[in-house]
């Protein structure tokens, strides 16, 4: 991990077919499971006597995933930050990072988790109307019909079939709507950089720069957490599967696939995290829930049969 990569050998488009459609595909899931796990471990970290906040979560999460990813990958990390290219767009990738977590966070103050959940499915639509404007893309048909089948999925999974349990506080939904913004800056900034950057690299880089934004907010030296062996792990969990590996998943399917088709797929994360619950926090699936997962797993198979079939 520590050998020299210069950015010029990342210039080369990443490998088009299936092979890459597949590769890329199964690291979006990837993301979306690490990202559910790690939201049912900050549950059950929130509900301990643990004293963390989840601002406080993030400051941690983004610090030390940072610190960590660096280290792995040794002093050459040093020499991308030299040119100035790659510190702009990795700066700017830090902060969508950073806008995405804090606004998620400030979001589940006023509203509830499933409505935050709700709104942050709009990602790939944000994405497309973003591609639409900038590239002259448009989505094509088969993304607007899983859109759809993902969105009511998730709708199902998240109100238990009542939708009077989504809350719409007008400020709650405008943190969710900025965490969206976030979600969809990290998802399409960085791809022209990984062109030139190792994935690792540009993540450590950017979660540091994401951290040291957080860490404004809320230092990590006026943070006061009861620490046990259970917070420990809780934490470490979060920082290394729901983090570093969920980011990592995360960016090099962005570099393999489509950005929209990366945010169909990544619904994965509500549908994972409601199948550990009802492992770890005894909860049991309505007849809503299970058709709502049955219709997200219907607009994973589409979006992966149809791009297998035509090649990525």
């Amino acid at each position: 991990m520590a050998r020299h990569i210069t950015p010029q050998s990342y210039s080369t488009p990443p490998a088009e077919g299936s092979a890459a459609f597949t590769r890329g595909v199964l690291l979006a899931l990837a993301a979306g499971v690490c990202w559910g796990c790690m939201g049912v471990s900050s549950q059950v970290l929130f509900a301990g006597d643990s004293g963390i906040t989840p601002i406080d979560l993030v400051t941690v999460r983004l610090i030390f995933s940072g610190i960590f990813l660096l280290i792995t990958v040794g002093p050459s990390a040093l020499g991308v930050m030299t040119n100035w290219r790659n510190v702009r767009d990795i700066t700017l990738a830090g902060c969508f990072v950073f806008i995405g977590q804090f606004c998620f966070m400030q979001a589940l103050l006023t509203i509830s988790a499933g409505t935050a959940a709700v709104v942050l499915m709009t990602v790939p639509f944000w994405v497309a109307f973003v591609q639409a404007v900038t590239q002259r893309k448009m989505p094509r048909r088969l993304e607007i019909v899983c859109f759809a089948l993902a969105m009511a999925g998730v709708v199902l999974i998240v109100t238990h079939g009542d939708l009077t349990t989504l809350s719409f506080d007008a400020v709650g939904v405008a943190w969710a709507l900025g965490s969206a913004f976030g979600t969809v800056g990290y998802t399409i900034e960085p791809r022209k950089v990984l062109m030139r950057v190792p994935a690792v690299t540009l993540l450590g880089w950017a979660m540091l720069i994401g951290g040291a934004v957080s860490m404004l907010i809320s230092p990590p030296w006026r943070i006061h957490v009861a620490w046990s062996t259970q917070t420990v792990l809780l934490v470490a969990f979060v920082v290394i599967v729901g983090t570093v590996l969920a980011f990592w998943c995360y960016m090099n399917a962005v570099r393999l696939i489509s950005p929209v088709l990366v945010g169909l797929l990544v619904c994965a994360e509500p549908l994972s995290a409601y199948a550990l619950s009802v492992v770890f926090l005894d909860m049991h699936l309505t007849i809503s829930e299970m058709a709502g997962a049955a219709l997200v797993m219907a607009a994973v198979i589409l979006v992966t049969l149809r791009g297998r079939s035509s090649g990525g």
